[in-house]
């Protein structure tokens, strides 16, 4: 009999193998909800399937750049496109983001999705969590041929970068 324990595994590691579910398909229920050795055989599997897909990460590398800034983004409260192909090959499952937002309010806002997602239950944000104060984070966001979708709080913010730093294809 198998054994598994969550212990055993580090946590960015559950996270990569999380986000890479949702990034093919397989249901995330099978990575939380393990508690039998029938679940461990059904997550062996599932793991099994991730592998032989050949999901890869890869690093985007040195850019010179940001992708997109505050005057590339619209921030009016409304869930719109984000063009990612021009970074990221065909065939891309998810991207890794670095999201950087300043606004002279609290609680404002930047959020991503799966493109053609309909529900917010599954989105990656960014929140400023003090007015004027610059927050930063690393997400990673299931990616439909290179779109993913952004909705940020309809206010003007100071600052606000967007850059793709790898991707899992």
């Amino acid at each position: 009999m198998t054994h598994f324990r969550w212990s055993s595994i580090p946590i960015f590691i559950f996270i990569m193998l999380a986000n890479i579910c949702l990034a093919s398909d397989v249901p995330l229920y099978q990575l939380k909800s393990v508690k039998t050795p029938q679940d461990v055989n059904a997550l062996n599997e599932t793991l099994f399937d991730i592998t032989q897909s050949k999901i890869e990460f890869h690093d985007r590398g040195d850019s010179s750049s940001n992708d997109f800034v505050l005057a590339d983004l619209t921030t009016d409260g409304t869930w719109r496109d984000l063009d990612l192909t021009s970074v990221v090959p065909l065939g891309t499952k998810a991207v890794i983001l670095e999201v950087g937002i300043q606004d002279d309010v609290a609680n404002s806002v930047i959020q991503f999705r799966k493109n053609g997602n309909t529900n917010a239950s599954n989105t990656q944000l960014v929140r400023t969590q003090a007015a004027n104060i610059f927050m930063e984070g690393h997400i990673i966001v299931a990616c439909t041929d290179g779109i993913i979708e952004y909705w940020a709080t309809n206010t003007t913010f100071g600052s606000a970068y967007v850059n793709v730093t790898g991707w899992l294809k």
